[in-house]
């Protein structure tokens, strides 16, 4: 073993961390054709949906455009992930002292919205 030599370990880690990540990279290439003709069906759709959107503007009653809201946003929450019981106590945390501002706001509002 020798005994002369500093070994510089933060080099030595960002050496290995560029190596890895070269690795990492050069494993994930990306299928430039398969790549380019996703590209262009998406482009294709984008269009399409223009067109779509465009040629039928002012047809639909609201009716039927609320009916339509809401499907997609029932479709959305379904494949939406379910919020941890963490997640759930923040956010009715973050309700509660919504309202609490609002409710002296108001009250702020009525007592001094008389007197200007």
């Amino acid at each position: 073993m020798e005994t002369g030599r500093k070994v510089d370990f933060k080099r030595n880690a960002d050496l290995f961390n560029g190596r890895l990540s070269i690795g990492i990279m050069a494993a994930m290439k990306l299928d430039k054709e398969l790549y380019r003709q996703a590209y262009e069906w998406y482009r294709e759709w984008n269009q399409a949906e223009l067109i779509w959107r465009v040629r039928d503007a002012g047809k639909r009653s609201p009716q039927e455009t609320w009916r339509q809201y809401v499907g997609l946003w029932s479709f959305s929450r379904k494949l939406s992930p379910k919020a941890s019981q963490a997640q759930r106590k923040l956010r009715l945390a973050q309700w509660e002292e919504y309202y609490t501002r609002v409710k002296t706001l108001e009250n702020w509002r009525q007592r001094l919205g008389r007197k200007t």
